[in-house]
């Protein structure tokens, strides 16, 4: 016999591996596993006169029951499989503040924070130097003020890096990053776009609405600030989700704040603790002591960069989630293929998806 769109179509979820099924119709398209959640693509298997399907039941049974090394000749051994990691249950809280500690990103911690805590003194340096008076001095502080430049612009673009390559990973379902920059500068120059152009151009919007309220007498000084907290997540997501830096505005990443709002709300709520606690740490490392508060801010500053963005990536893995569930939703309502239940050759109830236990 023939098989056509309406017949049984068995298939295993990728994730929890799942024995799902549902009509042929589903071959090739966007479903959910009703059990972990997971969006996948069905396997694509076209209706055809050869399908596995022709078999009857006495041919299935009497491969099933032939040797392990004849069932072995005829089938060969299925490629292994690599399971895509489950959602976290709190994606924003587990294993985002203790990313910086752990695995190899505790070694990219350390070059972060000895490279900022050297511009710090650096600069440091040069404004003690310019209060005293001489022509050497003088010299004195335009050295140390060039090398203080010079290390917080290299920091920055190793540090921009350092985001786009945990923001990425973490939001292909990544638990450690393995993608990390090396040292080669010019591969680093699309990375800093990625940054600067985010800072650029959630930042603007602040500054503009600063200068105009300005003029109306009102309190102008933390807007700027407040734009760049709330534009910039929005921003950067839509450039890495277009793959440019000039992709300031995605319709899509637009969108998740429908279908996952309850993500950007413990996203914004993550990050103004996280700022909040930094902040703290390092007014109270500069109280104690001088030196050692900038050996603290330096600390403070390269976790914190490397946990804001390991947020980001979470919050980006639980949209592309909820998003893929609310397009199969959508694709239900529309009609395009629906969950009735629909008897195979057997009697059994096939339905779009459900699970075969």
């Amino acid at each position: 016999m023939t098989t056509t769109e309406q017949d049984p179509f068995r298939f295993s979820c990728p994730q929890c591996l799942a024995r799902l099924s549902g009509p042929m119709a589903v071959s090739g398209r966007r479903t959910h596993c009703p059990h972990c959640h997971t969006a996948f693509t069905a396997p694509e298997i076209e209706p055809s006169s050869d399908s596995i399907y022709d078999l009857d039941r006495r041919s299935l049974e009497a491969i099933a029951e032939m040797p392990p090394e004849v069932e072995a000749f005829i089938s060969p051994p299925a490629e292994p499989f690599e399971e895509r990691p489950i959602l976290p249950r709190h994606p924003l809280l587990s294993g985002t503040f203790s990313f910086p500690y752990s695995g190899n990103a505790r070694l990219y911690l350390g070059i972060l924070a000895v490279w900022a805590i050297g511009a710090l003194f650096a600069a440091r340096a040069s404004f003690e130097v310019g209060e005293m008076f001489g022509e050497a001095t003088l010299f004195e502080r335009a050295a140390y003020t060039v090398v203080s430049v010079m290390l917080a612009l290299t920091w920055l673009a190793f540090a921009s890096t350092c985001a786009v390559s945990v923001t990425l990973e973490s939001a292909n379902a990544c638990h450690t990053v393995h993608r990390w920059p090396t040292l080669a500068i010019l591969e680093w120059i699309t990375d800093v776009l990625y940054v600067f152009d985010g800072l650029c151009a959630s930042t603007l919007p602040g500054v503009a609405l600063a200068w105009l309220l300005r003029w109306q007498d009102l309190s102008h000084h933390a807007v700027a600030p407040l734009m760049t907290f709330f534009l910039f997540p929005i921003v950067f997501l839509s450039m890495l989700e277009q793959g440019s830096p000039l992709g300031a505005v995605s319709g899509a990443v637009w969108r998740t704040m429908r279908v996952a709002w309850k993500g950007w709300v413990w996203f914004y709520l993550a990050t103004a603790g996280l700022l909040a606690i930094a902040g703290t740490l390092a007014v109270a490392g500069l109280i104690a002591d001088h030196s050692l508060g900038l050996v603290v801010c330096g600390l403070v500053l390269s976790a914190t960069w490397l946990t804001y963005f390991r947020l980001l990536g979470r919050l980006a893995w639980y949209c592309s989630e909820y998003s893929a569930i609310a397009e199969l939703e959508d694709e239900e309502e529309d009609g395009e293929w629906n969950g009735e239940a629909t008897p195979d050759a057997d009697g059994e109830q096939c339905a779009m998806p459900t699970a075969e236990r």
